[in-house]
């Protein structure tokens, strides 16, 4: 996030008052920063979410920073963010090592001896890696909180905080957000891409889909009349009008979500695990996924050894997307070919060839002769499986 907080972050603003008083103005201030999280939809400017994070620890430092021990933290269930590589993890934790903690997390009191993350889950992550016991953190009073009374706010939050700071991969962004969509509006989860999918080919159709991107840079009134006027066209249908809406409160192009975050959810398993376990990056998912077995012309077993070893060596060689879309067309061609010419035999061959032939495109002379010819070589056959 951003730079440490110091000491001198603290200003003086309370000094001529009683300790009383800025106790109360500390306090509204702490509620009135956690309320502010339901208005963060607003916001356009990115760096808004970070300054809120770092305006609420500010704020909270008068309380004091305290070792927290990390049994008793609970992380947040609503946590949009689910990768947390092994590699992300070690470096992090080499530089507690070496460095300390730069900046304390903040957690929410459920009881008097545990804690409800809200801010920091990579730092925690790291410190038990190494078995630390405690950890620097900051109390944000549950009385002050609206977030624990609203489970739906804090996953909110932590979509947007995280995909802001890109800290989400397209795999955790869609499946936060199909989640807060599902749990927030009623709709079918399996539904969800389905809708977005109907509407952006609706859209295309009419040439409007500059119409919808654009909405992601005005502000919410603006958004809105634009949708309406769409909606009395009949152009966005009413689930569709709800995801829309929902994903421009986020500054997120439906378009963009519908082309490169929600595809994520249909990548093979092992390309799931590689991204949550091993950092692979999403857009390289993405050109791996081609690796099929459709693609190879091999079962899905023999197909996934393959997308294994690439897989491997994208990631050990840090591979670029365009050199890894180099590899990947590499082992479609040779692979495929190889299997195809070393499957194929004469008979299937011209089966294959037979099957794309469009007879409404032939002469009917030629149709006559293929007639002709097919009835002979169907003699022919029948003569061959005659049982003896």
């Amino acid at each position: 996030m951003g730079r440490r907080i110091g000491d001198n972050i603290i200003s003086s603003q309370f000094a001529d008052v009683s300790l009383h008083q800025q106790l109360n103005q500390a306090n509204q201030t702490i509620e009135e920063l956690t309320a502010e999280i339901e208005r963060l939809r607003g916001l356009e400017d990115k760096k808004a979410f970070e300054n809120k994070v770092v305006e609420l620890r500010s704020s909270l430092l008068p309380q004091g920073i305290q070792k927290i021990p990390l049994s008793q933290i609970e992380f947040n269930p609503s946590q949009s963010r689910q990768t947390f590589s092994q590699e992300s993890i070690r470096l992090l934790a080499c530089s507690l090592l070496e460095h300390g903690q730069q900046q304390p997390i903040l957690v929410f009191q459920k009881s008097f001896n545990s804690y409800l993350l809200f801010e920091g889950e990579r730092r925690c992550r790291a410190a038990r890696s190494i078995d630390w016991a405690t950890i620097d953190g900051i109390i944000i009073p549950k009385k002050e909180s609206v977030c624990l009374e609203k489970p739906e706010t804090l996953r909110r939050y932590s979509i947007l905080i995280n995909h802001h700071r890109e800290n989400l991969n397209p795999l955790d962004l869609a499946e936060a957000l199909i989640k807060d969509i599902s749990e927030t509006y009623g709709i079918d989860a399996q539904e969800i891409p389905r809708l977005l999918n109907a509407l952006m080919a609706r859209l295309t159709r009419k040439k409007l889909v500059d119409e919808l991107t654009n909405l992601t840079f005005l502000d919410k009134e603006q958004q809105e009349e634009k949708l309406k006027q769409l909606e009395a066209q009949d152009i966005i249908k009413e689930s569709e009008g709800i995801i829309a809406r929902f994903l421009l409160s986020l500054q997120l192009n439906p378009a963009s979500i519908k082309a490169n975050v929600f595809p994520a959810l249909k990548f093979h398993e092992d390309l799931k695990i590689a991204i949550r376990t091993q950092g692979l990056g999403g857009h390289h998912a993405k050109v791996l996924q081609q690796i099929s077995a459709e693609k190879l012309g091999l079962t899905d077993q023999e197909a996934q050894k393959i997308r294994s070893s690439i897989i491997s060596e994208v990631i050990e060689q840090r591979l670029s997307v365009a050199a890894t879309r180099q590899r990947v067309a590499q082992v479609i061609s040779s692979v495929g070919e190889s299997n195809k010419s070393q499957k194929q035999e004469p008979g299937a061959v011209m089966l294959e060839t037979l099957e794309k032939i469009q007879v409404n495109e032939i002469s009917p002379n030629n149709l006559k002769a293929l007639e002709t010819l097919l009835k002979q070589k169907l003699k022919e056959i029948k003569t061959i499986l005659k049982p003896s």
